[in-house]
């Protein structure tokens, strides 16, 4: 059981008070306090206020920020310089996920997975999951056989420069974007209207490449593809594919026979299976153990 620190006692937090007792009653995470910007009061649901000035941060295995999403980011970075880890450090919104436990999401959080995928499908996972992007392939995408080259081996194309190759356009957000070479192969940044900021997020991130825990994902609806890329020798994979196929790192989306995603493209569907937008797996133990369990593709209710 986790000792628990609440940070926040706003809207946030009330409107999840609920699934905090649920949390509780299951004997995973037991709170130890709510912080507060003064002590007008001294308990909140039974719960200890404890002064946002006055924390031992020894006290606290975990800490669970109760803030809105715009908030976050500002609220991390102070609870970092008060102490915490932030491999400690939960967004609440995280505890809504299908099968959530905190034993998984915190080896996940200290293990520094970093996703390497061939369109957003890692950048929505790693926000979905409230984690840092351990990675540099967000907001970008390959082309298929570009990414099956850029595979084998990541090291030479991640040490070697981008170079400008020219600009397309993005119709779905209306900007124009970079296009580089990297070596043989193009990398796509359509999420990105500057250059110079592409570049330079993409040398950050690639820094941050945890050579010891790669995940790597792929969707494709050809079928050689497919099968060039369940041959590459990575321990822990997924590829999406629209199509019947007999092995254990693929999973199949039969989205042309399912009345609510019949009218989706593919690639956005694979991209909402990482946003929560759909309930087909879980994403904690695939990004564990790199097999997923083999179940029905729900689509969301809410979707």
């Amino acid at each position: 059981m986790y000792r628990c620190l609440i940070w926040g006692m706003g809207n946030t937090f009330l409107n999840n008070i609920n699934i905090i007792k649920y949390y509780e009653s299951c004997a995973q995470i037991k709170v130890a306090g709510v912080t507060a910007n003064d002590l007008l009061y001294s308990s909140i649901f039974g719960y200890d206020c404890v002064h946002c000035k006055c924390l031992d941060y020894t006290k606290y295995d975990i800490v669970i920020v109760a803030v809105s999403e715009k908030k976050y980011l500002q609220v991390y970075k102070s609870i970092k310089e008060r102490g915490f880890s932030q491999d400690v450090i939960i967004p609440i919104k995280v505890l809504k996920i299908y099968n959530f436990n905190f034993t998984d999401y915190l080896k996940i959080k200290k293990a520094h997975i970093s996703i390497f995928a061939n369109n957003c499908w890692g950048g929505t996972l790693y926000h979905y999951l409230g984690l840092r992007f351990d990675s540099p392939m967000i907001n970008m995408f390959f082309e298929d056989n570009d990414f099956l080259k850029f595979l084998e081996p990541p090291k030479k194309y991640i040490d070697s420069s981008l170079i400008l190759d020219g600009m397309k356009y993005n119709e779905d957000i209306q900007i124009n974007y970079p296009v580089f070479m990297c070596e043989d192969i193009k990398i796509y940044f359509n999420h990105y209207d500057d250059v110079k900021s592409a570049i330079n997020t993409w040398e950050k991130r690639k820094h941050r490449i945890n050579w010891d825990n790669i995940f790597v994902m792929m969707f494709t609806e050809n079928k050689s593809v497919a099968k060039r890329f369940l041959e590459t020798k990575y321990a822990k994979k997924i590829c999406f594919v629209p199509f019947k196929i007999d092995n254990k790192y693929s999973y199949t989306i039969n989205y042309k026979e399912n009345i609510v995603l019949e009218k989706e493209e593919f690639y956005a569907i694979v991209n909402g299976s990482a946003a929560g937008r759909y309930t087909c797996f879980d994403v904690l133990k695939l990004i564990l153990e790199g097999e997923i369990q083999k179940t029905a593709f729900f689509a969301d209710s809410e979707a």
